[in-house]
């Protein structure tokens, strides 16, 4: 880019780390649709939720100004009409639904 490599302050003194089970699941207003808050980090609030859906459920996730990474963990299932399965990844651009 034409000038040094400038790294910002580190936030944190040693890495974090999260051991998802020891979070509860919660209930959303969506049937069959529950949530984990893992974290929500730094000025610019970057956030580390888990989503769980039983079979059959279905879960939009809501329009933000902001990119959204979505990673399954196990299962399957669609999103906006494409199929996912186990380990796939979904980039959710600002105000996607």
């Amino acid at each position: 880019m034409g000038r040094k490599l400038e790294y910002p302050k580190p936030c944190y003194d040693v890495p974090i780390v999260l051991d998802p089970k020891g979070f509860s699941w919660r209930a959303t207003a969506d049937a069959g649709v529950s949530f984990k808050r893992l974290g929500t980090f730094t000025e610019r609030e970057t956030r580390l939720d888990m989503i769980r859906l039983e079979k059959g459920a279905t879960w939009t996730v809501p329009a933000e100004a902001a990119i959204r990474l979505l990673f399954v963990l196990d299962g399957n299932g669609t999103c906006d009409g494409e199929a996912y399965d186990r380990h796939a990844a979904i980039e959710a651009q600002p105000d996607d639904r």
